[in-house]
C-alpha cells in the first residue's frame, strides 16, 4: 500500500512539473525583428505576418501588395493591399462581424506601428461562404476611418 501511494505522489510531481514546465515555454507575443534595411514592402509583410500569427485564429496571410500613395504629395506614403483567407466555418452574420472586427483591429494596428501606411486595403477570401470581402481604411489624424466596405455573401 505505502509502495502504491509513493508511486501515485511520484507520479503526481512529474506531471504537475510537465505541466508548469510546458506554461513557461510556450510562445510570448513578440513584434516582429524590423531591419533599417527593409523595404517598406518588407517590413508590412513582417509586421502583419506576425500580427496575424498570435492574434488571428484560422487566418493566412496570402499576399500584400504596397503600391505608392498617388493621392498625397508626400514622397514616403503607400497603399497597403492585404489578402487574406478567413478559413472558420461560421454563418454570413458572424462571418461579418468577425471580419469587421479582425479588419478594424488590423487599422488600429497599421495606423500605431506603421506611420507610412496611408490607406489600408483588406481583401478577405471566404471559402466556407464560396465568396469575399474587402474593408477599406484612410488614415486621418484621428485613426484610420473606414472609407468603404463590400461583403458578397448576406448576413
Amino acid at each position: 500500500m505505502r509502495k502504491k501511494l509513493a508511486r501515485i505522489a511520484l507520479l503526481s510531481m512529474l506531471a504537475l512539473t510537465a505541466c508548469s514546465s510546458k506554461k513557461e515555454t510556450e510562445a510570448v507575443p513578440t513584434a516582429p525583428e524590423i531591419l533599417e534595411t527593409d523595404t517598406i514592402d518588407i517590413k508590412t509583410q513582417k509586421y502583419i505576418q506576425s500580427y496575424i500569427d498570435q492574434h488571428y485564429r484560422k487566418t493566412t496571410l496570402d499576399s500584400i501588395s504596397i503600391n505608392k500613395d498617388l493621392g498625397t504629395a508626400a514622397a514616403d506614403d503607400y497603399v497597403a493591399m492585404v489578402y487574406l483567407t478567413w478559413d472558420v466555418k461560421n454563418n454570413g452574420k458572424n462571418t461579418h462581424d468577425m471580419l469587421k472586427m479582425h479588419s478594424t483591429d488590423m487599422s488600429v494596428r497599421v495606423y500605431a506601428d506603421l506611420p507610412e501606411i496611408q490607406e489600408l486595403v483588406i481583401f478577405w477570401s471566404i471559402p466556407y461562404l464560396n465568396s469575399d470581402a474587402k474593408i477599406s481604411y484612410v488614415r486621418t489624424e484621428k485613426g484610420m476611418q473606414l472609407s468603404d466596405e463590400y461583403y458578397g455573401f448576406s448576413y
